[in-house]
């Protein structure tokens, strides 16, 4: 997974992929990889994070949300149904809510299509599905 997202991101600046978590090991929860992050960015960069809005608005059930909302933006992928008006005006601030086209795929159908060798073209960016194909994932 790790070389698949280094393989969407390449070529965009802006993203950094980070393996904190893989390298922590265990359990990993959102609040400790925002405090793993902000102590080796030290004050500089703004640190965003990108998610659904589904799992936005279930946040406040995450460990220590009051860390991850004082020092993070948010991207956040809208989908029919979930509305950014339900989202407290001092939080949608640090926001920046996206409308995205919603497609019925998931990991585990890219997983079946793969395994019973259906295109995944359109599903995944090209860099991933040529990972998938050379490393012969999924299979």
């Amino acid at each position: 997974r790790l070389a698949m997202l280094r393989a969407a991101t390449r070529g965009y600046e802006k993203f950094t992929v980070s393996d904190i978590e893989i390298v922590r090991g265990g359990i990993s929860y959102t609040a400790d990889t925002v405090r793993e992050i902000r102590k080796l960015a030290g004050g500089g960069p703004e640190i965003w994070l990108m998610l659904g809005m589904d799992a936005f608005l279930e946040m406040p059930r995450w460990k220590d949300p009051d860390l991850i909302l004082a020092e993070c933006f948010f991207a956040v992928a809208t989908r029919p149904g979930y509305r950014s008006r339900r989202v407290p005006r001092k939080i949608a601030s640090r926001c920046r809510f996206e409308e995205i086209t919603a497609l019925d795929v998931s990991s585990s159908d890219i997983r079946k299509r793969v395994a019973h060798g259906l295109s995944i073209r359109f599903l995944v960016p090209d860099s991933v599905r040529a990972l998938i194909e050379k490393k012969g994932l999924y299979l």
